[in-house]
């Protein structure tokens, strides 16, 4: 196994349940492991002593609660004031050893006090508990955050001089964190209670946007970061942990990015490494009524990248039917932030936002759920990126380079098994 590395949970068998009843029975599993006592005591301590109660009202409503990895719910404060309380989900990381799920917690602590200092408009935090910290009574990880007014920007909603009025704001954000001093290593922030600043850099990277990863790197050179990536991808497909319903495709994918994607994403970019938001699809933008950007949120797993990655085109403009349709290049929302990022006149940001979307398809991988055909749709776009209209047959493409990874390679052999088993149990 790779350092970190974690197994998968067991496959259990179907119930009847409704996704309703699905969410209401996470939530109170996960609520019965809170000491509300001490949750409020803690938020009251942070607070000058003021006294709170922990809510929960509204925790149906899946959407305004519950933001991936996370659920959200309440401190309200007498007087008024409220902030969020957000702890891990149970269901979504119970495959993550809890250290690592706390490291989540650590990094974005850390992340938006850096944000802060950089004067980039982001959520305040006010503190956080960890499970696996003997001192911590309430039960749970957890993070206070203050409560953003505004609404999750929605490209789709908005009418095109809203849209180019939230990228034309986010053109100076980009351009306020490439400013800042780039740092040495491939790395994400974290903070150690035993020391006196809000944060340390060049730390091991916390996961990625699906959590399949465990903490890697730092890394020093971005090829040693495209690189570590895919390889990490290659070992789990072996062990058959990622995408077992077609992991011969999956696997020569992944070498492909190794290869040749990771040393062509390298040299575009330079040594240095920018703050990057690991899941910037748009509604961690928040807006009010006139389309005023008033917080960027949800900044958990965020990391220091290098710069391709950092400012070429992101989830934020990408056409999603384009992306997932197997069609490479740019689409009319990269071209539209581009044309903001040219307006602030930083060259660094107009080069990266002008290139390619190599970078984006290299960290969006091959996502799960995925059909056959939309996999080799997902990998011929990146030949095509890659080597131009060459390869029309890519379903032949595959099959050549799995013919060629090498008979002695002992992961070309557990993939074979692994088809096979799951044929003889499909028979």
């Amino acid at each position: 196994m790779l350092p970190g590395q974690h197994t998968c949970p067991g496959t259990s068998q179907p119930d009847d349940s409704t996704p309703e009843e699905d969410f209401d029975n996470e939530v109170q599993a996960l609520l019965a492991r809170v000491n509300v006592a001490e949750l409020c005591r803690a938020a009251s301590a942070l607070s000058g002593g003021r006294p709170c109660r922990f809510s929960t009202e509204n925790l149906g409503q899946r959407k305004a609660t519950i933001k991936g990895i996370n659920l959200d719910a309440w401190i309200r404060f007498e007087g008024g004031q409220a902030w969020h309380v957000r702890i891990p989900r149970i269901t979504a990381l119970s495959h993550l050893p809890v250290d690592l799920v706390d490291s989540f917690i650590q990094n974005e602590y850390a992340t938006l006090k850096w944000l802060w200092k950089a004067g980039i408009p982001a959520p305040r935090c006010y503190g956080y508990g960890l499970a696996s910290d003997p001192s911590n009574l309430v039960g749970v990880s957890y993070i206070f955050l203050c409560v953003v007014p505004g609404k999750p920007f929605d490209a789709s909603k908005a009418t095109l001089e809203q849209k180019l009025k939230v990228y034309d704001q986010y053109a100076k954000i980009l351009a306020t964190i490439q400013y800042q001093t780039p740092r040495g290593y491939a790395s994400s922030l974290a903070h150690t209670e035993n020391k006196k600043e809000d944060y340390n850099v060049d730390d091991a990277i916390a996961s990625d946007r699906f959590t399949h990863l465990g903490r890697h790197g730092p890394f020093r050179t971005p090829l040693e970061y495209f690189t570590s990536i895919a390889e990490w991808h290659l070992q789990l497909i072996a062990d058959g942990q990622l995408y077992p319903e077609y992991a011969r495709e999956a696997y020569v994918f992944y070498k492909l990015l190794k290869e040749r994607a990771a040393p062509v994403l390298a040299k575009r970019s330079g040594p240095r490494f920018w703050l990057k938001h690991i899941d910037d699809t748009g509604d961690h933008i928040l807006v009010d009524r006139d389309y005023n950007i008033r917080s960027i949120v949800n900044w958990q797993l965020a990391r220091f990248v290098p710069a391709e990655e950092a400012f070429g085109p992101s989830l934020l403009t990408a056409n999603i039917g384009q992306l997932y349709g197997g069609t490479p290049g740019l689409g009319t929302g990269d071209h539209m932030l581009a044309s903001m990022i040219r307006a602030t006149g930083n060259q660094e940001l107009i080069k990266f936002s002008s290139s390619d979307d190599l970078a984006r398809r290299f960290q969006l991988g091959l996502a799960d759920g995925l059909s056959r055909a939309e996999v080799l749709g997902l990998i011929g776009a990146v030949l095509k990126l890659l080597y131009g209209d060459v390869f029309r047959d890519i379903d032949g493409w595959c099959k050549a380079q799995w013919i060629r990874v090498a008979h002695d390679d002992p992961r070309k052999k557990k993939i074979e098994e692994l088809l096979e088993a799951m044929a003889a149990g499909g028979a």
